[in-house]
């Protein structure tokens, strides 16, 4: 995406260091002309195609910025309802696919689960409230094989939910 071409009707909102920063922060290339851009549309409020493609690119570079994250969440309200039975079904579907793949490379990213859950309720099917086997294979792997597996004796740890043991059962 050329994004100044894209918002070529905007000016970037630079990002403010001071007169004399006293560490300049290397970002990777394309990340801060993405940056600047994006606290543009967010100051000015545009919810559009647009600006959804730019939450990916901005996503792509940190997948953990919980802004481009809500961001985005506000987008696809805005451009397709707040569910998929009021607006448009088949892009939360797009996003649900989307959603589903930036999980599988980001497992451990709270923001992007966030996400995941937000869209799986807008599309309010029931099919998607858990997520796929192909992408809890890996949590298995580690549940099932890690430590307390290997351990000889291994000692129940005290847990507050009861069934916290049947749950993980089930995972394994």
């Amino acid at each position: 995406m050329d994004i100044p071409a894209v918002f070529a009707d905007l000016e970037p909102l630079l990002q403010e260091e001071g007169e004399e920063p006293i560490v300049r922060i290397a970002y990777p290339p394309g990340f801060e002309t993405a940056m600047n851009y994006f606290r543009r549309v967010l100051v000015n409020g545009e919810y559009s195609e647009r600006t959804l493609r730019l939450s990916a690119e901005i996503i792509g570079h940190n997948a953990a910025n919980y802004t481009a994250w809500l961001f985005r969440r506000r987008c696809l309200t805005k451009l397709y309802g707040a569910s998929a039975a009021e607006g448009d079904r088949r892009a939360w579907e797009i996003e649900l696919a989307y959603t589903t793949e930036m999980a599988m490379s980001n497992m451990k990213n709270y923001q992007v689960w966030h996400h995941r859950r937000a869209v799986v309720e807008a599309l309010n099917d029931g099919s998607q409230v858990r997520a796929p086997a192909h992408v809890l294979a890996p949590r298995r792997r580690v549940c099932c094989t890690g430590a307390a597996a290997r351990s000889p004796t291994p000692k129940p740890s005290p847990s507050p939910n009861p069934n916290r043991s049947s749950a993980l059962s089930a995972l394994c």
